[in-house]
């Protein structure tokens, strides 16, 4: 029934917390929502009305802007975690020059 019909949109009926019933979908990447015009003339032959808006995104609240780069940052290995069940951890490394001994000593053992 399809064959030879590209597919624009898809829309989603909702039921506001009042009632009213609206659609929503995306469109090209846009979102879009359809509402019933209760004001429109009804002519006959004619059930409804229905606009199709464009509605903004929303923006997001901060804190699930936060979980959202909590996920993308970087995270450590999972041998760092727990060093025991991962024998393949590389070897404790002292971070500074003194602890690690000059190049010059380690040259000379």
């Amino acid at each position: 029934m399809t064959e030879g019909k590209i597919q624009l949109l898809r829309l989603y009926e909702r039921q506001s917390a009042r009632g009213t019933v609206f659609f929503v979908g995306k469109l090209n990447g846009v979102r879009v929502v359809v509402l019933k015009d209760t004001a429109a003339e009804i002519s006959e032959g004619t059930v409804a009305v229905w606009n199709l808006f464009d509605q903004p995104d929303e923006p997001e609240p901060a804190e699930k802007q936060a979980r959202r780069r909590s996920r993308t940052s970087r995270r450590a290995p999972a041998w760092a975690s727990d060093p025991e069940r991962h024998p393949d951890r590389p070897p404790e490394m002292p971070t500074s020059p003194r602890a690690r001994g000059s190049e010059h000593e380690r040259l000379k053992s």
